[in-house]
């Protein structure tokens, strides 16, 4: 396996290694094949040929791609049982074993997923490999993040950040830092990341960020939390700039619901439930219409519970 896929699959995030998959999966196993019938080429090369680690991680992918995430982490351990150095696989074990963490139905301890992602991970963190080591310092992160050490999860995103400017360490690394009230913090390093990468999803996240910041109460500055004030001047600040980012977006965009939410919620940190409550209406016709399918986006879903949950604010504040 070429190094070079190594190091772009090091770079993407949960879905990586389905890339990374399709990458060593023979053409002739992979095909147009489902998940249940590639596993099944899978167990018969395994069956016929005997196994390896390679194909103990083709099968953990597409078990992983059907949710069947008790299995897949049974052939991760498998490969890494057969190649202790395989990256990948004990990258994306450490990844099922932190959904694990976060799960309100976690595996008995007898399970490959009740394993610590920390001990998993842990000599990947001064790898020789500067990605492997750098995409293991960010994973660490997460972990971080799941166990609420926002401290520990802001210093290891900045420290792969310096090395590889990647989106979602960018907008992990502002979440544990409103969580740690670095409010500051969090909406420089989104402002620094927009300018560097032009993504629309950092300025998405910018723009929440600055409402949620905006929501914050004044800090009192007895508290010994290690925060940064929100004054009226930075919250005015902070509104007028999400303002500017919504009004250029809803111009732009022909699909307008999400932005239209964000103006709701702007409109009502600034006391005009009035306004606020035709965006989340208009929100809501727009969504209605783009859900009239067979097969609705999950996420249209979320977006229209969230309109309807804040157009309840507007009539009953």
């Amino acid at each position: 396996m070429a190094m070079d896929c190594i190091k772009t699959w090091l770079r993407l995030s949960v879905f990586g290694v389905l890339g990374l998959c399709f990458l060593i999966v023979p053409e002739c196993v992979l095909g147009h094949d489902s998940p249940g019938t590639v596993i099944a080429k899978l167990t018969a090369t395994m069956a016929h040929d005997g196994v390896s680690a390679d194909l103990f991680f083709q099968r953990a992918c597409e078990f992983r791609a059907i949710r069947y995430y008790k299995r897949a982490a049974y052939d991760l351990t498998q490969a890494l049982a057969l190649d202790n150095s395989m990256v990948a696989a004990r990258l994306e074990l450490a990844r099922l074993q932190l959904q694990n963490m976060a799960d309100d139905k976690q595996f008995k301890a007898n399970s490959p997923l009740s394993g610590d992602p920390m001990e998993t991970i842990a000599f990947l963190t001064s790898h020789a490999d500067p990605a492997t080591r750098t995409a293991a310092i960010a994973l660490r992160g997460e972990i971080y993040m799941g166990k609420q050490q926002w401290k520990n999860a802001i210093d290891d995103f900045s420290v792969a950040l310096a090395l590889e400017p990647n989106l979602a360490w960018f907008i992990y690394r502002a979440e544990a830092q409103q969580e740690y009230g670095l409010y500051e913090d969090a909406i420089s390093g989104l402002q620094e990341a927009y300018a560097l990468t032009k993504s629309p999803v950092i300025r998405k996240a910018l723009c929440d960020t600055l409402i949620a910041v905006a929501r914050q109460p004044p800090q009192d500055s007895s508290s010994s939390l290690n925060t940064s004030t929100v004054n009226s001047y930075n919250r005015n600040s902070y509104l007028d700039e999400a303002s500017k980012i919504i009004d250029e977006e809803l111009a732009e965009n022909r699909l307008k619901s999400s932005w239209q939410i964000r103006s709701g919620q702007l409109l009502l940190l600034r006391g005009d439930s009035k306004n606020a409550r035709l965006e989340f209406l208009d929100a809501i016709d727009e969504l209605n219409e783009r859900l009239e399918t067979p097969q609705p986006d999950p996420a249209l879903i979320q977006d229209r519970a969230k309109a309807e949950a804040l157009l309840a604010d507007c009539v009953n504040p």
